[in-house]
């Protein structure tokens, strides 16, 4: 078994979280490391992050230093054990350096703000070490179609569903209700869960307005299985 590390969207992330997705699709140009995947490998999410709060390693029991982790769409993670000494100290000056720019400190030197508040930096998801990130996947079977081919059950089990308890909005009609993100009306919602994740796919990885789609470019269908492990 390998650990591979991904990068996914906060729409994925949180479609994740909710336990709604069994399957990846992901388009082969952008992520060609996946040629490499096998049955039973471990994928590790990278996702747009801060660093919540820090803890210096002689303020810890076993004088090792730990980061609390916020995310973009969701609280702040418990703590995490940073077992690289260096890595810490690193994080931990960039934190300082941010908060005192902040006027967060205090007359002892310290620093103190409510969980989700923190005024440190927002890092790329490419920044994200194993220690922070909170999903681990295990590969299932991969397979290769062309985007335009997936149906509406492989839509489904990629995060899209359907809204029936949310208003009808002012443009789209009481069948259109299909979405792959969080709508609070029907309005950005489509008629089926292959059109949603098109209307996805679009936003996600078009340059210019549906060129994407319309190309029908080659994905990669990954089946994946959300597992807990220790980091």
């Amino acid at each position: 078994m390998s650990l591979h590390p991904i990068t996914l969207d906060q729409t994925i992330i949180r479609a994740i979280l909710q336990d709604r997705v069994s399957l990846l699709i992901l388009p082969v140009k952008k992520y060609p490391d996946i040629n490499d995947f096998n049955v039973g490998d471990q994928l590790w999410a990278r996702e747009r992050w801060r660093i919540g709060a820090w803890k210096w390693p002689y303020k810890t029991e076993d004088d090792t230093g730990r980061i609390a982790v916020d995310y973009a769409d969701g609280p702040r993670c418990a703590w995490n054990l940073v077992n690289d000494d260096r890595e810490f100290e690193k994080f931990a000056v960039e934190c300082v350096e941010d908060a005192d720019g902040s006027g967060r400190g205090d007359i002892y030197g310290g620093f103190e703000w409510e969980p989700g508040d923190s005024p440190c930096r927002w890092r790329k998801p490419k920044t994200m070490p194993r220690w922070a990130s909170r999903i681990t996947m295990e590969v299932g079977e991969i397979s290769v179609t062309s985007v335009q081919k997936i149906t509406n059950e492989q839509a489904i089990a990629a995060g899209v569903r359907r809204f029936d308890g949310i208003p009808l909005g002012k443009y789209a009609s009481d069948n259109m209700r299909w979405s792959m993100g969080s709508p609070s009306t029907t309005d950005p919602c489509l008629g089926c869960a292959w059109a949603a994740f098109g209307n996805y796919f679009i936003r996600q990885y078009g340059d210019v307005v549906h060129s994407v789609w319309d190309k029908d470019p080659a994905v990669f269908l990954v089946g994946v299985k959300r597992v807990e492990v220790a980091k």
